[in-house]
């Protein structure tokens, strides 16, 4: 008698969150929804799943908008890569195919988010801060050559300062 299991290895490349949000799916080049009563249940980088009532052909590929928790929203393009039917509603899993940068990148962000990943990019107001930083520091030093004494104090309490703000800076956007 043969006691062995077979596990299914996952094909997933990227991980799902659980997201339970509307989406509309367009057929073709039509304006109108074909439904705009889906639920979609998971997303990651890579796909989705969702449910709903409307019969979607596996292996087609189906505009989509779907609706952000944080009232944003994500458009693209996508293929019907597996169906599970049932009397009632269907399931399905929707691998990403076509999706603009600004899209994306508003994607990557929520399940950053989510996942609690934080961002590898370096924004701006850092960057701002680092150079106005060097910047008066070269100020300070030619006022520490002018004036002498009263610059070099003046010159630490404002350096005190912008490291205080750039602290501030460097944890609101971590």
């Amino acid at each position: 008698m043969n006691t062995s299991v077979h596990v299914l290895q996952e094909k997933r490349q990227a991980p799902r969150i659980s997201l339970n949000s509307n989406a509309a799916i367009y057929a073709g080049n039509l304006s109108k929804p074909i439904s705009s009563n889906i639920k979609v249940c998971d997303i990651s980088e890579t796909g989705f799943s969702l449910e709903g009532t409307i019969h979607l052909v596996p292996g087609s590929t189906y505009r989509f908008q779907i609706a952000l928790p944080n009232g944003g929203q994500i458009s693209g393009q996508a293929r019907i890569i597996w169906k599970h039917p049932n009397p009632y509603i269907q399931s399905y899993g929707a691998q990403l195919e076509e999706i603009q940068w600004l899209e994306k990148r508003k994607l990557k962000k929520h399940l950053d988010r989510l996942l609690g990943n934080r961002s590898k990019s370096f924004t701006f107001w850092p960057l701002f801060f680092c150079g106005m930083v060097l910047y008066v520091g070269f100020k300070w030093l030619e006022l520490v050559l002018s004036f002498g004494w009263p610059a070099l104090f003046a010159g630490i309490a404002l350096l005190m300062l912008s490291h205080w703000l750039i602290l501030f800076t460097f944890r609101r956007h971590a």
